[in-house]
C-alpha cells in the first residue's frame, strides 16, 4: 500500500511545485533617463599620396604630428589621443595618372570638456586633418546612470503589479523574481562627416556647429510577484 501512495505523494507534490512557478503576477517595467554627456569622441586623421612611398609617409607623418600638437594645444592630453587606423597601400595607376602611394593614419580623440569639441575639431582641421568620420558622445559614468535608470524601473513595474492585483480582487505579495533585459540600453549621440578637402577649410571663416544633446539611458526589467490574501 505503502509503495502505491508514496508515488502520488511525490506527484501531487511536484504538480504543487509547478502551480507555484507559474503562477503569480508578471510585469516588466521600463524607464528610460536623458542624461547629458560628459565626454566626445572624435575621429579624424590625415591622408597623403605620392609616386613614392617614402614620400607619402613622410608627408602623412608631418601633417599627424601637426594635427596632434593643434589637439593638445586645445586642451586634450596625449593620453587621450589614441591612433585607431593607420594604412599604407597602392593606388592602382589609371590612363592619366601613374600608381600612387597613400598613407592614411587616424587618430580617436577623447574630449572630456564636451563645450570644447568644436574648438578642438576646428584646431584639427586648420592644422591639416583632411578626414574627419565622426563624432560620438557618451557618458564616462554609465554605471551611475543606469543605478538610477533601475530604480525607475522597479518602480513603473511594482506599480503595474499594484494596479494588476487590485483588478484581479487579490493582493500583491513579495517578489519572487526579477530579471533585467540587455547589457546596452544606452542610445548615445553621433555625428558623420564627409572628409575635409586639402585647403578648403579657412580658420576663423566659420566654426563648427557641433552639438552634444541628451543620452537616454534606457533599463527594463522583469518582475514577477507572489499573489497574496486580502
Amino acid at each position: 500500500m505503502q509503495t502505491i501512495l508514496l508515488p502520488l505523494a511525490l506527484f501531487a507534490l511536484s504538480s504543487y511545485s509547478l502551480a507555484q512557478e507559474s503562477s503569480g503576477i508578471s510585469v516588466s517595467g521600463t524607464a528610460t533617463r536623458y542624461e547629458t554627456p560628459d565626454v566626445a569622441m572624435i575621429s579624424l586623421g590625415v591622408s597623403k599620396m605620392s609616386a613614392k612611398l617614402g614620400s607619402a609617409k613622410s608627408d602623412a607623418d608631418a601633417a599627424m604630428a601637426r594635427v596632434q600638437e593643434a589637439v593638445r594645444k586645445a586642451g586634450v592630453s596625449v593620453g587621450d589621443i589614441q591612433t585607431s587606423d593607420y594604412r599604407i597601400f597602392a593606388v592602382p595607376a589609371s590612363k592619366t595618372t601613374p600608381r600612387q602611394w597613400k598613407v592614411a593614419h587616424e587618430i580617436t580623440i577623447k574630449v572630456r570638456k564636451v563645450q570644447s569639441a568644436s574648438v578642438v575639431l576646428d584646431g584639427a582641421v586648420s592644422a591639416g586633418a583632411t578626414d574627419v568620420s565622426q563624432i560620438s558622445y557618451a557618458l564616462e559614468n554609465m554605471v551611475a546612470a543606469r543605478s538610477k535608470a533601475r530604480v525607475e524601473a522597479m518602480r513603473v513595474a511594482r506599480q503595474k503589479g499594484e494596479e494588476l492585483a487590485k483588478l484581479g480582487g487579490v493582493a500583491l505579495g513579495p517578489v519572487l523574481s526579477i530579471s533585467e533585459s540587455g547589457e546596452g540600453g544606452f542610445y548615445g549621440q553621433t555625428a558623420n562627416f564627409a572628409g575635409y578637402q586639402d585647403n578648403a577649410f579657412i580658420m576663423g571663416s566659420s566654426s563648427s556647429q557641433v552639438r552634444s544633446g541628451q543620452i537616454s539611458v534606457v533599463v527594463s526589467v522583469q518582475v514577477r510577484f507572489a499573489i497574496g490574501r486580502e
